[in-house]
């Protein structure tokens, strides 16, 4: 359990930073590469599962990290790139929602960029972000084939062990697996429910 809270965390957390610089340099730079990285965040969702978790080890290996496999790090990148595609898609239709007039008067008012990003662009965009890192965390909590070739025998989440028992034939162990791992998403949807509704309070 502690493995899988810690995997769906932090992967969570790491899917949305990505997701957001990623929509934000498709959404506001005039850079012609912006249509290659369009294109690319798309690339982890049209890959099947085992096959990105093949990809994911033969990257590993490849490069020398022999290190990383297995570890909560491989784990968490792994989860948070094969959720980037939703989380680009949502924060990009929440960004052409905002005026870039809003950003320039913040910039001519003397906000630095980052300034900018967290007191206009990330404040009218907290709805799209929760809903990201709560689709995110449930993704990761539940996930399978991404992580099928990554985990080791002493670092694995609640869905592989689920899988290993039902292999096992062990139902009445699976059913028992799996009850907590819906009562983990179930509890941080609603987590993640309170906390918009108390930002929306404070709006």
């Amino acid at each position: 359990m502690v493995n899988t809270l810690i995997l769906s965390g932090f992967g969570a957390a790491l899917c949305v930073i990505f997701s957001i610089v990623v929509a934000y340099s498709i959404v506001r730079s005039r850079h012609a590469a912006r249509f290659v990285v369009d294109l690319a965040s798309w690339i982890p969702f049209t890959m099947p599962g085992v096959l990105f978790s093949l990809a994911m080890l033969w990257l590993i290996l490849g490069s020398g990290l022999t290190s990383l496999y297995g570890s909560t790090a491989s784990l968490v990148i792994a989860v948070a790139v094969a959720s980037i595609t939703l989380g680009v898609q949502l924060i990009r239709g929440n960004l052409t929602q905002i005026s870039r007039e809003l950003e320039e008067a913040s910039w001519i008012g003397g906000a630095s960029n980052w300034e900018t990003m967290l007191r206009i662009v990330l404040p009218l965009s907290i709805r799209s972000i929760a809903v990201v890192a709560v689709m995110s965390f449930i993704a990761a909590a539940r996930d399978v084939s991404h992580l099928a070739l990554l985990v080791s025998s002493d670092n694995r989440p609640l869905s592989i062990l689920q899988l290993e028992y039902m292999l096992e034939g062990r139902s009445e162990a699976s059913a028992v697996v799996g009850v907590i791992i819906v009562s983990i998403t179930i509890l941080a949807a609603i987590l993640a429910r309170a906390l918009g509704s108390k930002f929306e309070a404070k709006a």
